[in-house]
């Protein structure tokens, strides 16, 4: 018994170093970011944006309602795309389907098939509506992803390495349309 609370101890303590770095980490970070909002302060932009700043919203204590509400604006790309792909649906399916799902139940079936190819021609793929994910690159993949987080122009989009299957010159049109959507919003 001993020797496994002697264990036990060691991995507690282990655990509250790792909790010390993390905090370290987050107030190095949080420094960072006080320095970057006083070197910007005179952008053009620097209050609207300032104006929209706080202190968050926990998602993880939000209703299940509460959650959905918010899902339309608060998008992710995860970096592998047949995570979050549906292999049984077109691409063009696929992105009305995402369409459907965040209030859009009013749209007509030319609506949604319009903003699917508008989103699908940004993306440069266009040519994909009728074809299954399974028969695209990993790269076209990631960009139906791409196309389908900003299907419903998003407030928020956690990226997580979203060029990171793309060659230079998508990852480079991909960036510059994400960096668009920004100055748009």
């Amino acid at each position: 018994i001993q020797q496994k609370l002697t264990k036990a101890q060691g991995k507690f303590s282990e655990c509250e170093a790792a909790i010390a770095d993390i905090k370290s980490r987050i107030a190095a970070i949080e420094t960072e970011i006080d320095v970057l909002r006083k070197e910007n302060q005179a952008q053009p932009r620097f209050d609207e944006f300032e104006a929209q700043r706080s202190t968050g919203i926990d998602l993880a204590r939000l209703k299940y309602s509460e959650m959905r509400s918010l899902r339309s604006d608060l998008q992710m790309i995860f970096q592998d795309p047949m995570t979050s792909l549906n292999p049984i649906l077109t691409v063009g399916d696929q992105i009305g389907e995402a369409l459907l799902l965040h209030n859009n139940e009013n749209r007509s079936r030319e609506e949604i098939d319009a903003r699917v190819e508008e989103v699908l021609e940004m993306v440069k793929l266009s040519n994909k509506k009728d074809k299954f994910i399974y028969e695209l690159s990993g790269g076209e993949q990631q960009r139906i992803c791409i196309a389908r987080s900003i299907l419903n122009e998003p407030k928020v989009i956690v990226a997580d390495e979203p060029t990171g299957n793309l060659d230079s010159k998508n990852s480079k049109m991909i960036m510059n349309l994400l960096k668009e959507m920004i100055y748009h919003n």
